[in-house]
């Protein structure tokens, strides 16, 4: 998308030019002034060429399909917290899964439609796993200021429930990307022409991934449907 804009900014600049020296063109002709007018016809000859280039480049680029995202990043709770542990390991996942899309597409063994699909299921998933931590940590906060008194023994069952649901996440989120690498690998397997690897193994690659994607959702949808943990500061 970057380029998409710098490539029409340099079109607009181009352009702008070319009308320019027209203007100039055809207003030193009008006043009768041939050499200021044969100048600016010359110039703005020259300058058609990189403007048609520009613009040429500029349509191509809007018709390419934008490629999946290289990286995300995330604000992990804590390294004290007992929730740091499964964020770290889903923000790992994470960078993995975007590596397996970027190859995926460039197999070109699924439309550019699906695979923004499976990026954006893939990616509102994560933003559930890493806020739900966030959440976890504040639980934990507030299990700990209270060990002492008697609402140490709930929070602190309310947070291992919670830790136990925040690793059922993260495994539906590595069952994801196990998933894109198998299909990845069955793309890859049927390009080189390997035997007994072909069309079939994506045909059977393809919707264990869309399932495992599926699943990771619904679980997702599970989780913003709780409650949210209040900050400790605002209990």
């Amino acid at each position: 998308l970057r380029v998409v804009r710098s490539a029409r900014r340099r079109t607009t600049g181009w352009t702008s030019s070319v009308s320019a020296t027209a203007v100039v063109s055809a207003a030193g002709f009008a006043a009768a002034a041939p050499d200021l007018g044969a100048v600016a016809a010359g110039v703005t000859a020259v300058l058609a060429v990189p403007t048609v280039v520009a613009a040429r480049r500029l349509r191509r680029l809007k018709a390419a399909p934008v490629p999946p995202r290289g990286y995300a990043r995330r604000d992990l709770p804590r390294t004290s917290s007992a929730a740091y542990g499964p964020a770290r390991r889903l923000a790992d996942a994470e960078q993995e899964f975007l590596a397996l899309m970027s190859v995926l597409a460039r197999t070109r063994a699924l439309p550019a439609e699906a695979i923004r699909d499976l990026d954006d299921a893939a990616d509102s998933s994560a933003d559930a796993v890493v806020r739900y931590a966030v959440q976890l940590q504040h639980l934990e906060a507030a299990a700990r200021a209270g060990v002492r008194g008697p609402s140490g023994p709930v929070l602190g069952a309310s947070l291992d429930a919670g830790l136990r649901r925040l690793a059922e996440g993260v495994d539906a989120y590595l069952d994801m990307v196990r998933s894109a690498a198998a299909t990845v690998a069955a793309a890859h397997g049927a390009a080189l022409g390997r035997p007994g690897v072909g069309a079939d193994a994506i045909d059977a690659a393809v919707p264990q991934l869309r399932d495992t994607a599926d699943r990771l959702q619904a679980w997702a949808y599970g989780i913003a449907a709780l409650p949210p943990v209040p900050h400790p500061q605002i209990w």
